[in-house]
């Protein structure tokens, strides 16, 4: 097994963060958390923990492990995701999700979901996002109204219909082809660098505020 290119868990020695209450109700905060079916049902997920962690994640491995790339691995559920509390990365992408739950993972800076079976992704929690590739789902909706801070997104080839980025002036690149807008106002991305967005059906494009 590549356990480089399978699932790449970066370990950040400085890195130490208290374990936010309630985060995990079924555990003390100073217990280990067992990765077993219970915790990581998901067998294919499951089988890279236990090969980076072995048979329980300590609360110091949890809270060094910055970076999961668990990408192109036939994984249907990523349960278990929400204890790595410190993740700033996380790639999901070319996998077989229809859920993904990153309520937990609020240090997250770089999300890379796409090319799954994705209809919704809640990312409210997620204040810190930089970096968003949701790209080739099924998403209906895609609310960044609270990621205020992200530069890229890559929402390419769903069915979202319409895309509201009034709240993301710091965007640089945007890829939204083959959504199928009819509008896009691009009037409060004044720091947009690169567009992509064939495929659509637009009417009107209004770069004014692009300079």
């Amino acid at each position: 097994m590549d356990q480089g290119k399978k699932m790449t868990v970066a370990l950040t020695a400085a890195v130490t963060a208290a374990l936010s209450a309630g985060a995990f109700t079924a555990f003390a905060d100073d217990t280990d958390i067992p990765i077993d079916e219970s915790t990581f049902p998901d067998e294919v997920f499951r089988t890279y923990v236990q090969t980076c962690f072995g048979e329980s994640l300590s609360q110091d491995e949890i809270a060094n492990a910055t970076a999961i790339d668990v990408s192109y691995e036939n994984i249907a559920r990523l349960d278990g995701i929400q204890y790595f509390t410190n993740l700033t990365e996380l790639n999901c992408s070319s996998n077989q999700l229809t859920e993904l739950d990153v309520s937990q993972n609020t240090a997250l800076e770089t999300l890379i979901c796409g090319s799954n079976d994705l209809e919704s992704l809640a990312l409210s929690s997620n204040d810190k996002l930089i970096k968003l590739h949701c790209n080739s789902n099924e998403l209906t909706r895609l609310d960044v109204s609270n990621n205020t801070k992200l530069t890229d997104i890559n929402c390419g080839s769903n069915d979202l219909g319409s895309l509201n980025l009034s709240s993301n002036a710091d965007l640089e690149i945007l890829e939204c082809n083959g959504i199928d807008l009819t509008e896009l106002d691009l009037s409060s991305n004044t720091k947009l660098k690169e567009l992509k967005c064939f495929d659509n059906h637009l009417e009107s494009l209004d770069l004014t505020y692009n300079t």
